[in-house]
């Protein structure tokens, strides 16, 4: 079984999936860090050279690859990227293949965790923070929701308090 977390930028989908990774004894896998491999390359880097597009093909065959390695007996945690979910592809995939959990925060969390850890997040860079978490969350606040085998508030939680929710749902 793949448990998947999404939810936007900071909402700690690769915290909570550490956490939950440990307690569960079982692998992580942050996409994010799997594209960076797979590549050769830092997620800004790839946004350098050719973009979001580049990026988003990348991230999708990297998914399909992820999941099409899934072991039937062995349970894993997969952190998706934020955006991940915005392709109707990625979308059914995830729904499809993986119990997913939606790790939904507030605005104000979100700003309060990205403020001053932006830095490698190029979609994020050089603009109104407040203002681009709005405009992004309108955009995928629907892939989130309609993915969700289930959907955990972080406002004011800790990882572990969010690790320890997500358990409880899953028995």
């Amino acid at each position: 079984m793949t448990i998947s977390l999404t939810g936007f930028m900071g909402s700690g989908k690769s915290s909570v999936g550490k956490e939950l990774a440990s307690i569960l004894g079982c692998p992580l896998i942050d996409l994010d860090s799997h594209i960076e491999d797979k590549v050769g390359e830092s997620i800004p880097e790839v946004f350098a050279r050719g973009g979001e597009s580049l990026f988003r093909e990348i991230e999708s065959a990297s998914l399909r690859e992820v999941l099409s390695l899934e072991e039937a007996d062995s349970v894993r945690i997969l952190s998706l990227g934020g955006g991940t979910l915005e392709k109707e592809e990625n979308a059914l995939l995830v729904k499809e293949k993986t119990t997913c959990i939606y790790l939904k925060a507030s605005v104000d969390t979100l700003v309060s965790n990205l403020e001053n850890d932006f830095e490698g997040r190029p979609m994020l860079n050089g603009t109104d923070l407040r203002g681009r978490i709005v405009d992004l969350m309108s955009r995928r606040e629907d892939s989130y929701q309609g993915c969700a085998s289930f959907v955990v508030e972080i406002d004011g939680k800790s990882f572990m308090e969010v690790a320890q929710e997500i358990i409880s749902l899953l028995e």
